[in-house]
Order: structure tokens, then C-alpha cells, then sequence
């Protein structure tokens, strides 16, 4: 996925994230900064993921993508369907809204998705075994740092994976929190919408 699409896809998401009663959207950097430094503090305090760990959690990320792919090929993508025709100014009000939350629901799945791809794919590298290249093994074996400078490039790219996918760990499971919340305001106003229609046709 090119970079600028891939940026375009959370710019996108993170503008369902809308304040209601402030008028205005989220403001993003302080939860991510939140997110960064828990992220940071937990691989600096971890030695690395059991193995059982990284399975558990691949299993759990791996049920939450199977949710988000049905909800999108069932339930939301019928979110508009057999409604009654809006005959009335607010009918076409909740119509609209309908419309709308149906749309940021698309968007935080879309969003949802490749991240908790990356969340796994980062998560499975961390149970592969590291091994040096032979060649440069031999080449460099005689000096005495080597041994030092390899460990430390283990280290660091052990670090960074652990960071990278605490961060999208937590991300994830955020953007999922946001999914709940889109898909019961949705199914909320669907609801209201057919009660109303449905006490409109009655009188």
C-alpha cells in the first residue's frame, strides 16, 4: 500500500472521530501520544513476547477482523435497506444520518483492516529466530566488538518490533472501540427512524 494512500486512509478515519457537542473533530495527538509513550514504556520494561502471548493475541486480532468483514458485507451494508420512504422533514434528516454513519463505518473498517494486518504480520515476526548473515558472521568474526555491535542491532530490532506493535496493538483496539460505538449509533437512529414511520402510518 503507497504511503500517501495509506495516509489519506487514516486522515479519513480519523475524521469520523467528530465531537458532537463541541462541533469540531477529536483532537487525535494527544490519545496517540498516550499511545506512543505506553507503547515505549512496556517494550523498554518486556524482554520480548512469549510465544503463547503472540498467539492469543493473533487469535483475538484475527476474530476482530472476521467481525468487521461481516458487519460491512451484512449488517451495514443493509443499513439503508427496506427502510420506509421519508415523507417527513425529519425523516429525511435521520435518512441522511443513516447515510452518514453508514459511511464512517466503511471508513473505520477500512482503516481497521490493514492495520490489524500489520498488528499480526509484526507480531508473528517477533516469533521467528533472528540469525546474523553467515557471510558477514565470518567476515567480522576476529573483532571483538562484533559480538557487541550484533547483539545491540538484536536488541534494537527486537525493541522496535515489540514498540510497533504494542503501538498498533493498542490502535487497533481503539479504532475497534470506535467500530462498536458508529455501528449501535447506527442501529440507535435506524430504530428510531422505523418507530417513527411506523407510529406516523398508524395515526
Amino acid at each position: 500500500m503507497p504511503a500517501k494512500h495509506a495516509l489519506d486512509i487514516a486522515k479519513a478515519n480519523y475524521a469520523t472521530y467528530y465531537n458532537e457537542q463541541a462541533d469540531k473533530p477529536e483532537a487525535h495527538g494527544r490519545r496517540l501520544f498516550v499511545q506512543l509513550s505506553l507503547s515505549l514504556i512496556t517494550a523498554s520494561t518486556l524482554r520480548s513476547l512469549s510465544d503463547d502471548c503472540i498467539s492469543v493475541t493473533v487469535t483475538a486480532l484475527s476474530i476482530l477482523l472476521g467481525f468487521a468483514f461481516s458487519s460491512v458485507f451484512s449488517a451495514n451494508a443493509s443499513a439503508v435497506r427496506d427502510l420506509p420512504d421519508p415523507k417527513f422533514p425529519e425523516d429525511f434528516d435521520e435518512i441522511g444520518l443513516i447515510f452518514k454513519l453508514s459511511s464512517y463505518f466503511r471508513t473505520n473498517v477500512s482503516y481497521f483492516v490493514p492495520i490489524s494486518l500489520a498488528c499480526i504480520f509484526l507480531l508473528l515476526l517477533q516469533m521467528l529466530e533472528l540469525s546474523f548473515p553467515a557471510l558477514l558472521s565470518c567476515a567480522f568474526h576476529s573483532y571483538e566488538s562484533f559480538a557487541q555491535v550484533r547483539d545491540g542491532i538484536y536488541l534494537a530490532i527486537n525493541k522496535l518490533l515489540l514498540t510497533t506493535s504494542i503501538f498498533l496493538f493498542l490502535e487497533v483496539s481503539y479504532t475497534f472501540y470506535r467500530m462498536c460505538f458508529t455501528a449501535l449509533a447506527l442501529l440507535r437512529i435506524k430504530d428510531h427512524y422505523l418507530a417513527e414511520r411506523t407510529g406516523h402510518q398508524t395515526k
